[in-house]
């Protein structure tokens, strides 16, 4: 049966630019209806300015902010002149961003060139001129597949909203190439929606490089917090409990230290929520937080909990990937968030739960900790991202204390703050504060402003930016501390919203045993898996070994058993998923394996001989997943036992 999407592929082509212009559209209504409305909503008018060429091509003429009349292509062979502006495009590279569509040969020249192997990104600011060029190229198929993905606003959350499906192909590599004429009718949305692009890349880039470095270490403490995870409250009890009170994010950032003194007055005003790396320090000026969260993978985070005799009942909001020490090391109240990798490892009935989204820092994870309370406004403090004179850290953090026995007259704090800031200076970046004043800033602080911005458009609630320091964030209300405390923290919190606590079983042990023997069954089912994934091994290395025996017939014949066992392998779902998270480095380089062979005009033998090398490099991949998944599983069920002997231990005292 062929679907519609197959209908209009397959439908003989036709030159008139009205049906092409439906073709186009009937495309590119599958892959963006919003861009799609509006260009239904245009009037036919808009094609009486195309001027006719030698060819069959039209070109058009537009004005320039300076008045100057801009033609757009060639009046004489616009295709010929796309074809010579198109500059050699890499095989390398995973997307080729386009700046400018104009009438859309450049973008047609393009897609003939990449064979499918890239990703393409237009760029365009007028989408009159989309309007108008959909009806002169044909950019059915690129639109229908998504390798054609048309860009045409400058918003904080549109770009990434737009860009992240494809993050993978964006961070293998980017060519921008910019067609001069259309450019030059906008220079300052192509500029920005350049530098955008070039944000948004180094965000996804570290972010993949943490994910890829941090995927082992993750669903290890995911493993080892599993008692945990099971033993506590989730949130869902927190759901809007909070609704319309104000809520304080405390970061520990620099401009920290000119509030610290009003803090102690705001308990029972507004909800308190800080950052793990404030906790002792808070609580040593005798600031009782409401809440406090953590999600750092470094088993160095626990030092923030250590020490502590009285937790004074703040509820721990913590990630479930936290390192294990640090959950292990906090003696109050914990939540541990929803988690996908925990479902997989003891299923939805036992670890199912609310969550929050991912944030790519405790900070941020305290913001949608307060949205999910139903804070309103949300008042940041100590919000930085920026090294405020010269400064790393607000004063008397943990940190400084690790710091004790290094200071001398020689070597003060400020110095050891000033080489903490300068150790990055590779990526340091000069910017202005909310003051007007040079300050520094670095990549990875400016990718977590641009969360923060996305997060900041979409909240419901007012946002508050009372830090009085560090980088400007847009979406935001700019206030003194001394101001929003006033004017939003002038009355107690209701005296029922807390009371929670009391009411909450903060330690339930009924589902250990459980979980302990969902981890066993686990375990037998990823032994099978391996088995499998061993035998596709040797099936993969015989079938290489019969092609350079160029005996093709045989290879024809074997390549069945091979593909049975690859079958078998990938036949229990849960258990190929949680060797996958841990296999993402496999994932991403034949991702890239497949880009590059697609892209290339190969004999079928070499090509053949090219997949068997991509499927052998995959599969030993995912047996050395499986092999560390074996290792995290197994120590699980050991903290397990801990866990469920240290309840049996408590019950006989």
């Amino acid at each position: 049966m062929m679907t519609g999407t197959d209908t209009i592929a397959t439908r003989p082509r036709q030159t008139g630019p009205r049906d092409l212009f439906l073709r186009n559209m009937a495309a590119l209504w599958r892959t963006d209806p919003s861009l799609a409305q509006q260009l239904d909503d245009l009037p036919d008018s808009l094609l009486d300015n195309l001027v006719p060429t030698r060819t069959d091509a039209p070109t058009v003429a537009a004005t320039s902010p300076e008045g100057r009349q801009v033609w757009l292509h060639s009046r004489y062979d616009p295709r010929k002149q796309a074809e010579q502006f198109v500059p050699e495009l890499g095989a390398d590279k995973g997307c080729v961003v386009l700046m400018g569509l104009a009438l859309g040969y450049a973008a047609e020249t393009i897609t003939e060139r990449i064979k499918g192997r890239s990703m393409l990104f237009v760029i365009e600011h007028d989408i009159e001129m989309i309007f108008r060029a959909l009806h002169c190229v044909d950019l059915v198929e690129p639109l229908r597949d998504q390798r054609l993905v048309l860009l045409v606003r400058d918003d904080a959350d549109y770009l990434p909203n737009r860009l992240e499906p494809h993050q993978l192909l964006l961070i293998s590599g980017v060519q921008i190439v910019t067609y001069d004429p259309a450019v030059r009718l906008a220079p300052d949305f192509y500029r920005d929606m350049s530098q955008g692009i070039t944000d948004y890349v180094a965000y996804a880039d570290m972010s993949l490089k943490t994910a890829l470095g941090n995927a082992q270490i993750t669903m290890q403490n995911v493993a080892f917090n599993l008692p945990t995870y099971l033993s506590t409250p989730p949130i869902d009890m927190l759901k809007g409990l909070f609704a319309g009170c104000p809520g304080i994010l405390l970061a520990a950032g620099p401009s920290l230290r000119k509030h610290l003194g009003m803090l102690g007055d705001l308990s029972g005003r507004a909800v308190l929520c800080c950052v793990q790396t404030l906790f002792k320090t808070l609580l040593a000026r005798n600031v009782v937080p409401d809440f406090v969260t953590s999600l750092d993978y470094s088993e160095i985070s626990k030092r923030f909990f250590e020490g502590v005799d009285d937790f004074r009942g703040v509820h721990l909001v913590a990630e479930p990937k936290a390192n294990n020490a640090t959950i292990d090391a906090y003696g109050g109240p914990i939540s541990l968030l929803d988690n996908a990798y925990a479902r997989l490892c003891v299923g939805d009935d036992l670890a199912g739960r609310q969550g929050l989204r991912a944030g790519a820092t405790v900070a941020h994870l305290s913001f949608y900790l307060l949205e999910y309370l139903g804070c309103d406004p949300i008042i940041l403090v100590g919000q930085d991202l920026a090294f405020s004179d010269g400064l790393y850290y607000a004063p008397g953090v943990a940190t400084h204390q690790n710091w004790d026995a290094e200071l001398n007259r020689y070597n003060s704090l400020e110095m050891m703050e000033w080489l903490r800031v300068v150790r990055n200076r590779k990526i340091l970046k000069p910017g202005i504060d909310v003051h007007g004043n040079a300050v520094y800033t670095d990549d990875t602080m400016l990718t977590y402003l641009q969360q923060f911005e996305r997060d900041f458009a979409g909240c419901r609630a007012t946002v508050i930016d009372a830090t009085e320091g560090g980088l400007p964030k847009r979406s935001t209300i700019r206030m003194p501390f001394a101001e929003a405390v006033e004017k939003h923290c002038n009355k107690p919190l209701p005296a029922e919203v807390l009371s929670y606590r009391s009411r909450t079983r903060w330690g339930d042990d009924s589902r250990l045993a459980e979980g302990r023997r969902r981890i066993e069954d686990r375990l037998e089912r990823l032994d099978a898996f391996v088995r499998m994934c061993r035998q596709t091994g040797k099936d993969l290395e015989e079938l290489e070994q019969l092609l350079d025996r160029n005996r093709t017939a045989e290879f024809n014949r074997r390549i069945a058993r091979a593909d049975r066992a690859r079958v078998l392998a990938r036949k229990d779902d849960l258990i190929l998923r949680m060797v996958s998270d841990l296999a993402q480095l496999a994932e991403f380089r034949r991702t890239t394996a497949d880009r590059l062979l697609k892209g290339l005009e190969l004999e079928p033998v070499e090509r053949a001989r090219r997949q068997l090398q991509r499927d052998r490099a995959y599969n030993e991949g995912m047996i050395a997943a499986a092999e560390e998944l074996r290792n995290i599983l197994q120590e699980a069920c050991k903290r397990f036992d801990e866990a469920i002997a240290g309840r049996a231990a408590g019950g006989s005292a």
